[in-house]
C-alpha cells in the first residue's frame, strides 16, 4: 500500500528511550478524540496492537540476545515494523482520520547506522523496501539530553517490578543514546518539511501537547 491508498494522516513520534514521547503520543491522540477525530494509536499504552511485533520486541530487547549482530538485529528490527505496518498500521490508516505511531522504520535505520555503524547504503535500500512507499505525513521527534532521559528512565522503574529481562540497548551504555540522538537529529534535518523537532528536557507537557495539535491540524489541512 503506498501513501496514495489511503486517506488518514499518519503521525509517527520517534526519539531515544525515555525522551517521553510515548506519553506525548497517547496525550496527541486523547486530545484528538475529544476533537472528534477517528484515531488509531497502533502502540497505545507503549503496547503494540500486534501480539507477533511485541513478541519480536521482546525477542530485540532482551539481554540474552546480546550476541545478536548488527546486520541480524537490522533485520529482526525490520520485522517488528512490518508486522506491525501490515496487521495494525496499513488497516487502520484505511478506516481513521488519523493514525499515530510511537516508532517506525526510522528506529530500525537509525540504531543500524548511527548506532551501530553500519554504512547507509547498505541499510537504506532494505529499509526502502520493508516500508513499501508508506511514508508518515508528520515525524514528530521528541528531543532530549540522554542524561535526562536515563535518569527519568530509571525514576519510572522506582517501586515498579518488572519481570522482564534486561533490555540489550540498556547494557551498551549512554554512549549509544547520544550517537542515536546525533543521527535523528541528523534525519530530522534532511526532511524538514517532514519532520518537526521538540526539545522535551523541560517543557511544560500541555504547552507541547497543544503545540502538536496545531501542527497535526494544519497537515491535516494540506
Amino acid at each position: 500500500m503506498t501513501t496514495t491508498d489511503r486517506r488518514a494522516t499518519l503521525i509517527v513520534f520517534e526519539g531515544i528511550d525515555g525522551s517521553g514521547k510515548t506519553t506525548l503520543s497517547n496525550a496527541v491522540a486523547a486530545a484528538l478524540r475529544a476533537q472528534g477525530l477517528a484515531v488509531a494509536h497502533v502502540r497505545e499504552g507503549g503496547n503494540f496492537a500486534s501480539a507477533v511485533t511485541q513478541g519480536i520486541r521482546e525477542f530485540g530487547r532482551d539481554a540474552k540476545n546480546v550476541a545478536l549482530s548488527p546486520h541480524a538485529e537490522l533485520f529482526v528490527y525490520l520485522a517488528r515494523e512490518i508486522q506491525l505496518l501490515d496487521e495494525a498500521t496499513a488497516p487502520a490508516l484505511a478506516a481513521n482520520d488519523v493514525v499515530i505511531a510511537d516508532r517506525f522504520f526510522y528506529t530500525a535505520e537509525l540504531l543500524a547506522t548511527a548506532g551501530r555503524g553500519l554504512t547507509p547504503a547498505e541499510v537504506e535500500p532494505v529499509v526502502a523496501a520493508a516500508k513499501r512507499g508508506v511514508e508518515p505525513d508528520l515525524v514528530v521527534l521528541v528531543d532530549v539530553d540522554p542524561h535526562v532521559a536515563r535518569a527519568r528512565r530509571k525514576v519510572s522503574k522506582v517501586g515498579k517490578y518488572d519481570p522482564r529481562p534486561p533490555s540489550r540497548k540498556g547494557l551498551a551504555g549512554v554512549g549509544l543514546q547520544f550517537r542515536l540522538r546525533d543521527g535523528y537529529l541528523a534525519r530530522a534535518a534532511r526532511e524538514p518539511e517532514r519532520w518537526i523537532v521538540v526539545d522535551n528536557t523541560e517543557a511544560e507537557l500541555q504547552t507541547v501537547i497543544d503545540g502538536l495539535i496545531a501542527a497535526v491540524g494544519a497537515r491535516r489541512a494540506r
